[in-house]
Formats: C-alpha cells, sequence, structure tokens
C-alpha cells in the first residue's frame, strides 16, 4: 500500500504461524518519492523476513473453507 504524496509504504502478509506488517516511510513525513509502492520496497523487506523467521518451521496450509462450521 502506499499513501498519497508517497509519504507511507506498507505491506501486510501472513502465514498459519505468523502474521506481520512493514512500514517504509520517513519521520519528518517528507515524500520518499520516485514512484515508491508497498511492492517495490516493502514487499522484499517482509519477505525477506518471513524467510529467515520461518526458516526451520514445517510448511503450514490454512484450514479448507469445508473445514468450518457454518453458523
Amino acid at each position: 500500500g502506499t499513501t498519497s504524496s508517497e509519504r507511507d509504504i506498507w505491506f501486510v502478509g501472513y502465514v498459519p504461524q505468523l502474521s506481520t506488517a512493514v512500514w517504509v516511510g520517513n519521520d519528518n513525513n517528507r515524500p520518499i518519492g520516485g514512484g515508491a509502492t508497498g511492492g517495490v520496497y516493502a514487499a522484499p523487506i517482509w519477505r525477506n523476513f518471513m524467510l529467515k523467521a520461518l526458516k526451520n518451521e514445517p510448511v503450514q496450509y490454512f484450514p479448507s473453507p469445508a473445514k468450518f462450521n457454518r453458523p
């Protein structure tokens, strides 16, 4: 995600074991500029963190919607 004027950029992602968010921006509210987007700046940071955080964890999958009880 990106705010107007490219002041804040973020990416949020999750797997069954962990959810994380990455924010990129300036603490003085100045624009980052250069066509900055969450996919270009924040997503690679998220990916690198998740690879390290889950390095020795087995792959887990979300349960199928069919396994949830209907209200």
